[in-house]
């Protein structure tokens, strides 16, 4: 430990000495990344638990920071969304993914693609921190009648694994047709 300098440092078997966690300068940044990008501010003690995990007494930032012994999971739900609407009804009423990790603070973004139709698939907010949720939105002002698939791509690099994928299912009814559904119930 090296209170002064904000870094941990780690002597391996040969006697190689290398950073383990801190990157120097005072602060408090990091968590849900590398620990070696992390800034400390007065590391006074550090313990390893049987998983080997190491904690970090990251004292005057009054915490105790957590360096996971391997690369954390996320997990999202649901794996799929399935939206109707009529066409030319503009956007739909969005849904939403939930995403959440082993590791609080870990960094996400998002990627959408669709298999045809154009752009009518979006997401909010395209990055952040988990755990978040990710609102899912299509917009069918310029779809004709017809099935349509898109993706949402979520990455964590950080993660193992580091991308997962949600499959978007859009059917456009005919207006006409949904209209006349509608007047028969």
């Amino acid at each position: 430990v090296e209170s002064f300098c904000e870094t941990i440092r780690k002597v391996n078997s040969s006697g190689t000495i290398t950073g383990f966690a801190g990157r120097g300068g005072t602060g408090f940044s990091g968590d849900g990344g590398p620990a070696t990008k992390a800034k400390l501010d007065s590391p006074q003690g550090v313990v390893v638990d049987g998983d080997g995990n190491v904690y970090i007494a990251d004292t005057n930032n009054d915490r105790i920071r957590k360096v996971l012994a391997g690369a954390p999971s996320f997990a999202v739900a649901p794996a799929s969304l399935n939206f109707t609407a009529r066409a030319g009804a503009g956007e739909v009423a969005p849904q939403r993914i939930t995403l959440t990790s082993t590791a609080v603070g870990l960094a996400w973004s998002t990627q959408v693609a669709t298999e045809s139709g154009g752009n009518w698939l979006s997401v909010a907010p395209p990055s952040g921190l988990m755990p978040s949720v990710v609102d899912v939105k299509v917009d069918v002002s310029n779809l004709l009648p017809g099935a349509y698939q898109g993706t949402v791509i979520l990455q964590a690099p950080l993660a193992l694994p580091p991308e997962q994928t949600v499959t978007v299912r859009l059917t456009v009814a005919d207006a006409r047709v949904m209209l006349a559904r509608t007047d028969q119930q």
